[in-house]
């Protein structure tokens, strides 16, 4: 009963065998490569920030919310053009746990205060 340690760490607990890797990053490179999605990462990125800022971010919840809100977005734009069977919770919270750390990346590599005032151009 391996359990995957990442999602482990953040207070889930999920088998490695539940968990389609592949389809999970066949959705986070959907997601960096489609224009609309992407978009939508920035207000995710603007509102973890501002969580950080006001010190009540938590990766356990960022990582429910991205998988029950962010992730469903992803899929059913993903099933338009490829089709997907079912995924299950564990793939979920494994790919929300994937954007999860490209945002806190994302973060890390800029300030907080960068992303506070930064506004997704029109058209962008």
């Amino acid at each position: 009963m391996p359990v995957d340690f990442n999602l482990a760490e953040a207070g889930y607990q999920c088998e490695e065998k539940n968990i389609d890797e592949t389809t999970a990053n066949e959705l986070k490179m959907w997601l960096d490569n489609t224009f609309n999605l992407y978009r939508t990462y920035y207000f995710w990125i603007k509102n973890y920030a501002r969580k950080m800022k006001r010190g009540v971010y938590t990766k356990k919840l960022a990582i429910k919310g991205i998988a029950n809100n962010f992730a469903p977005q992803i899929m059913r734009d993903y099933k338009k053009a490829n089709g997907l069977g079912t995924v299950n919770k564990c793939t979920k919270l494994y790919l929300g746990l994937e954007i999860v750390d490209s945002i806190e990346e994302d973060i890390k590599n800029e300030s907080i205060e960068y992303w506070l005032k930064f506004e997704v151009p029109h058209g962008y």
